[in-house]
């Protein structure tokens, strides 16, 4: 999958030199801004903070979203007689079929219908090895199922589909009847066979729909789903399909989708349109040590919509730190990274070496490891909660709270890792484009495009550091002259962090990372400050990718910023945040925020220009304590942030390399 997202031909010699000098040029910058300017007496910014207030919501902290509900469940598998099918797959003699799992509620009543989730599984193998050793993952080696119907001698079928069982079970058990579609025939394991279509995006699409009307007109358990209720999931190509699937059919009275939710989703398109999910419910799960959808293809719907600034329904983007690409399907038993960048903690044993099978096929199966029991717990808590809000007559909008960065994560999901969380609800949310700004730091910032469609990047400034500084401040000025915020809850201000390590796929070359933190104010029209809020009492910005690229073949991909969430509560500050100069700041006169360098000793962050209003109500925990907040002069760890515990991994550089060259190959 590798090959379809090269799309830049940087030489490494090249670009090596190209960031040196860039990194040089900053620092050279920096220190000569520094010995040209002197720390001010009696800096507003260094003033000690005295207001108590609630900067984030605690009121999700004692909801269990892992909790099963009340249905136990029964899985059917049902197959349609396998045969050509030109809607589905226009070439002569290659059969297709409609076949998978239905997991089914067991309620009281045996006529209840129940809301449906369709999942549609990723480009994979078809064909794999069992291990020697039961405890070893099976490789999975070919792809000869998609013709034949059969594996070869000494193989099995890849049941692909089967590893969303975690899933299915946690969904049924809150009165989901859940479909998981097996692709193996005609659509699996190949890509390129048409030239508007290369990933067979549309053509797993129509299987899609396919699989909708076998189960409706000859599945005996077709009555009890209600397709009018529909939810759809989908991993790698199976996120970008069920994408198509609700752009490309349209009709009412057959089915209905209501949400969407995707789980590290290609995003190729036809290689003319790209398909968006507007109109309804979507969220996408990004893994951040994603080694095969390396280029984060899920963010770019997101862009693409939160660049049109309106809509009629709510989208967020999660990422989850030290998650790979394939342990979200249990069947995937093969890692795809072999270790992560940054400050990401894996969440598999990376210490353990090549299996057997892993050695003699060239393939990432490592010794006793078979997934990622962490990044399935996530997963099922995140895919559950989304379902429980959107979906069903009896829907609970509350859940959708998991998504949204003002509210603290559930205890539950804050220990098993860390996660960052972007989230636009456009019913209740205004956009503001920065109109000016001024500063002693602060560069635009160009992101490239990892995809062909034509998708507006995030309008963003660079701000670097070497030194802390008072005087080293961006100031972003959203409104002209001024704007009353009264009637607002929230201001959200996406951010992302990255201090450049190089461009090696090795992570033991890259120091650990530093220290990251700073001040923010608010500044009113006449260009009074508000007293400092520590962007650490707010978040804790991790050092997630220290690369711009990463090698695939001859090729570099461009690694796309990950993006996590300043919300300030307006609502929350409005009369308590003090002024520098007197009394309580004027929330009815806003013009911008400031951004003031002086706490860490050096760092790298990217701000977005736009920001975003919400009249959405706050809900804070009625036994929430208040904060009281003071800066101080070296910010220390955050207690919430992943501390790496860098250990020598099981796999060495040179076996990596071989690994991933076969598998662009493959």
């Amino acid at each position: 999958m590798l090959w379809i997202l090269a799309m830049l031909s940087v030489t490494v010699v090249g670009l090596q030199g190209a960031c040196a000098e860039k990194q040089n040029y900053r620092k050279a910058q920096r220190t000569e801004q520094l010995s040209n300017e002197s720390e001010e007496d009696g800096d507003p910014s260094k003033a000690p903070l005295q207001e108590e207030f609630r900067l984030k919501s605690q009121i999700l902290e004692d909801i269990d979203p892992l909790e099963y509900g009340p249905y136990e469940f029964q899985n059917t598998p049902y197959a349609s007689e396998p045969g050509v099918d030109p809607v589905v797959l226009p070439i002569p003699e290659v059969n297709v079929d409609a076949r998978g799992m239905i997991y089914l509620p067991l309620g009281v009543d045996p006529n209840e219908k129940f809301p449906v989730i369709v999942i549609f599984t990723g480009n994979h193998s078809s064909c794999g090895i069992e291990a020697a050793d039961p405890g070893d993952p099976r490789v999975d080696v070919s792809v000869e199922y998609r013709l034949t119907g059969a594996c070869p001698e000494g193989q099995i079928e890849a049941p692909s589909h089967l590893g969303y069982e975690y899933l299915a079970r946690q969904l049924t058990s809150w009165g989901y009847a859940v479909v998981s579609i097996n692709p193996n025939l005609g659509v699996q394991g190949v890509s390129g066979l048409f030239e508007d279509d290369a990933l067979l995006i549309r053509k797993r699409a129509a299987l899609l729909r396919k699989n909708i009307d076998y189960i409706k007109s000859d599945v005996p358990l077709g009555d009890r789903l209600d397709f009018n209720q529909l939810g759809l999931v989908g991993h790698s190509r199976g996120g970008e399909t069920v994408r198509a699937f609700y752009n490309i059919y349209d009709e009412p009275g057959e089915f209905q989708v209501r949400a969407i939710y995707e789980i590290a989703p290609v995003d190729f398109g036809t290689g003319v349109e790209a398909f968006d999910p507007g109109g309804i419910p979507w969220a996408v799960l990004i893994g951040a040590c994603d080694g095969d959808v390396s280029t984060y293809g899920g963010i770019n719907p997101y862009l693409r919509l939160a660049a049109q600034k309106e809509g009629t329904s709510f989208k967020t983007i999660t990422t989850l730190l030290g998650a790979n690409h394939n342990f979200f399907n249990t069947e995937w038993q093969n890692t795809d990274a072999r270790l992560c960048q940054g400050e990401q903690q894996e969440l598999w044993d990376y210490t353990a070496p090549l299996s057997p099978e892993g050695e003699e096929f060239g393939i990432g199966a490592l010794k006793g490891v078979k997934g990622s029991e962490a990044q399935r717990t996530m997963t099922r808590a995140l895919v559950s909660s989304f379902f429980r809000a959107f979906l069903g007559a009896q829907k609970k909008p509350e859940f959708g709270r998991i998504f949204d960065p003002i509210y603290r994560l559930p205890s539950k999901l804050d220990d098993i890792g860390k996660v960052l969380r972007e989230t636009t609800d456009y019913t209740q949310s205004a956009f503001v484009d920065e109109v000016s700004s001024l500063g002693t730091v602060g560069q635009e910032y160009i992101e490239f495009s990892s995809n062909i469609q034509d998708v507006e990047l995030r309008n963003l400034v660079e701000l670097t550091w070497q030194t802390s500084s008072s005087v080293l401040f961006y100031q972003s000025n959203l409104w002209e002259d001024e704007k009353d915020l009264s009637e607002y809850q929230t201001l959200s201000i996406p951010i992302a962090r990255r201090e450049i390590c190089n461009i090696s796929i090795i992570q033991e070359n890259c120091a650990p990372a530093i220290e990251m933190d700073f001040s923010i104010q608010l500044v009113a029209a006449d260009e009074s400050l508000s007293k400092p809020i520590l962007a650490s009492s707010i978040l804790s910005l991790s050092n997630i990718i220290n690369r711009d690229f990463e090698f695939a073949g001859n090729s570099l991909l461009y690694k796309p910023l990950l993006f996590d969430t300043l919300v300030l509560p307006i609502a929350e500050l409005s009369g308590k945040l003090a002024s520098v100069s007197e009394g309580a700041f004027d929330f009815s006169q806003v013009k911008g925020i400031r951004y003031t360098l002086n706490q860490s000793e050096a760092g790298t962050i990217f701000l977005s220009r736009r920001a975003r209003l919400s009249k959405k109500a706050i809900e804070f925990s009625p036994n929430q304590p208040v904060g009281k907040l003071s800066l101080r002069n070296r910010t220390p760890k955050p207690e919430n942030s992943l501390q790496r515990k860098q250990k020598r991994p099981g796999v060495e550089p040179e076996q990596w390399k071989t690994i991933k060259r076969k598998a662009i190959r493959r």
